[in-house]
């Protein structure tokens, strides 16, 4: 198996999963899209999920990344997750595939595409988690526990960026990265 082969059936597996889901996708469709036949797709994903589990897996890949590009040594911590956030929420809303997860969730509750999306907001946290730990080291915010703050931020992230739009308007990014400011990162900074 090439290389090349395995990068075709996960594009179109990432394109199949963003146009129909997790449930309205086929192997069938797949290898279809991906121009192999059925048993060459078999060969090289055993199921639907195995597939699934990997074309995630690059997406967060992809996530983290723009993460770890979104950091400046010039900037201060709080800036940094900021930016992070910022950054963060832009490749969200250009993935359609995110996109039809989070429609899959609340419409039919997949438990496949749950697992998919815990995995998401698991990894960003462990990102933040990762930088608050450096921070405290560092002496740039007090000591505090990462795994309940990298949690909150991520949260907070979602309730902002997410649900708050379910039935409301969509708030400004300036206003979100203001409120996660106002609300999280302000309490973290050393007193002087």
């Amino acid at each position: 198996m090439t290389t090349d082969k395995k990068t075709a059936i996960l594009r179109s597996a990432a394109e199949a999963f963003a146009l129909f889901g997790y449930k309205g996708t086929t192997m069938d469709q797949v290898a279809k899209m991906a121009n192999i036949g059925k048993g060459t797709l078999y060969t090289i994903f055993s199921s639907k999920e195995e597939l699934f589990d990997e074309v995630i897996s690059r997406v967060i890949a992809k996530v983290i990344r723009v993460a770890q590009n979104a950091i400046s040594h010039e900037r201060s911590f709080q800036e940094n997750i900021l930016m992070i956030l910022e950054e963060v929420m832009t490749f969200r809303k250009k993935s359609k595939l995110l996109d039809k997860l989070l429609q899959e969730i609340r419409i039919a509750g997949t438990p496949v595409a749950e697992k998919a999306q815990k995995r998401y907001e698991e990894a960003l946290e462990r990102f933040i988690e990762h930088l608050l730990q450096d921070a405290i080291q560092k002496g740039e915010i007090v000591s505090c526990d990462t795994k309940i703050v990298s949690y909150a931020i991520v949260r907070l992230y979602i309730a902002l960026t997410l649900e708050w739009n379910r039935t409301r308007p969509p708030l400004d990014k300036e206003v979100i990265k203001q409120y996660i400011n106002l609300l999280l990162l302000n309490g973290l900074t050393p007193k002087q």
